[in-house]
């Protein structure tokens, strides 16, 4: 061999060494940097990660493992379109990436996409235990809320252990409806209840709850009528009779009903509260803080009772007492997220 062919050769291989170690070195970046970028969602820097991630993504915008910590990041933030982006991609590299499927599907579910997010939560049905996570019954509601009820059903009847298409299963459902702003549904369910068995205890009970929701509340004291007739030591269904009854203007009954409710259990403060709405009503001023500060004593965040408390005081010439409680009041209602319904 000739010395130019020797020459060549090695600085082929003088290259190729040069060229191995800058990859190595350019790999060993890349991990650094994916490494750091999850100290840093770790340590809650979620907008920090993320730019690290993307300057990665950037050299290597087809590498997988920072699909998945991109998708990951941005549902952390939560920026559920741009997660769905990095997810889908992290899911068609790995399909046994169980986590980037589940955080897919509830990305797509908590975006209000709840058709697509089906495939990816039945991905994991098939392959995670029925009650060891929320994915199944994020599942059922997306089938409820794409109109798949029978499917639904039978998933809530699983996670429930109760027989498909029982009673039990539908009021289960029917509640869970209620919940989730799907009152037609909702009422459906509870109405099968009542034909399959007539007594069944709290299936009324959710017909009013739907009646009150709609406003009607003459039907709503018919159906926690007849709740209480076949279950009549059912507290709760007390406090919302008295409730119905104070928007009719019906005092009387409304008290009445209100105390059975706590005759029955005194630590739900709901019953307090609505107990003090009624007093002020009546202007029975002087009798309000006591009750309302039994309320407070169970949970000290009801910004209702804050308020009432606050317009009583107010009523009595208790001004500083007053301004402190409506200042308290307001406070919690600007931290109270949506009411959920009970």
């Amino acid at each position: 061999m000739t010395t130019a062919r020797l020459r060549i050769r090695r600085a082929c291989k003088s290259a190729l060494a040069v060229l191995a170690l800058l990859a190595a070195t350019h790999a060993q970046t890349d991990q650094e940097q994916l490494s750091a970028a999850r100290a840093l969602l770790r340590a809650g820097n979620t907008d920090e990660a993320i730019a690290r991630l993307q300057q990665v993504a950037q050299q290597h915008p087809a590498m997988a493992e920072v699909n998945r910590e991109l998708g990951g990041a941005y549902y952390q933030k939560p920026d559920y379109e741009r997660a769905i982006v990095y997810l889908t991609r992290a899911v068609e590299d790995n399909a046994q990436d169980l986590e980037s499927v589940q955080r897919l599907g509830l990305a797509y579910y908590l975006s209000g996409q709840p058709a697509r997010a089906i495939p990816y939560l039945e991905r994991l049905r098939a392959v995670q235990p029925a009650h060891g996570s929320d994915d199944p019954f994020v599942l059922a509601l997306c089938y409820a809320l794409t109109g798949d009820h029978r499917h639904a059903l039978s998933l809530v009847s699983q996670l429930y252990d109760l027989p498909a298409s029982s009673p039990a299963s539908r009021l289960v459902f029917g509640r869970i409806l209620l919940l989730r702003g799907l009152d037609p549904v909702a009422e459906e369910q509870a109405r099968q209840v009542l034909q399959q068995a007539p007594c069944t205890p709290l299936a009324h009970f959710l017909l009013a709850q739907i009646s009150l929701y709609r406003s009607d509340v003459t039907n709503a004291i018919s159906e926690f009528r007849a709740e209480l007739e076949m279950n009549p030591g059912y507290a709760l269904a007390w406090t919302r009779l008295g409730d119905a009854y104070t928007r009719v203007g019906q005092l009387d009954q409304a008290e009445a009903a209100l105390r059975r409710g706590l005759w029955l259990d005194a630590s739900n403060a709901e019953t307090y509260v609505l107990l003090g709405k009624l007093m002020m009503k009546r202007r029975q001023f002087a009798s309000v803080p006591q009750v309302l500060q039994r309320a407070l004593a169970i949970d000290p965040n009801d910004y209702t009772a804050h308020n009432l408390l606050g317009e009583a005081y107010r009523e009595l010439g208790q001004i500083a007492l007053a301004q402190r409680e409506l200042q308290i009041g307001a406070r919690l209602q600007r931290q109270q997220v949506a009411p959920t319904r009970r």
